[in-house]
């Protein structure tokens, strides 16, 4: 099962930081998150993986890991977390 959240834009270069369960001991089972690009180019970093999505392209991140989403255009997308 999934959570929905809303839709959010990104102007070209703006940055957004994430971390879910930031209290939630590591042995606990943590829940990912699926994150969606509707529309432009969206940059994730999350510990060493940087990931590159485009306009259609979507991918899973361990929600308790702290992650950044650069947008490399004006972009849109939505994220989904697991429900527990």
């Amino acid at each position: 099962n999934l959570v929905n959240h809303k839709e959010h834009f990104l102007k070209k270069s703006e940055i957004r930081q994430y971390q879910y369960c930031s209290d939630v001991p590591r042995t606990t089972k943590i829940p990912k998150k699926f994150i969606y690009i509707k529309s432009g180019e969206i940059k994730i970093i999350s510990g060493y993986d940087i990931i590159n999505l485009k306009s259609g392209q979507s991918v899973w991140v361990v929600a308790n890991i702290p992650h950044q989403l650069i947008a490399v255009k004006d972009s849109i997308y939505n994220y989904q977390i697991e429900d527990k």
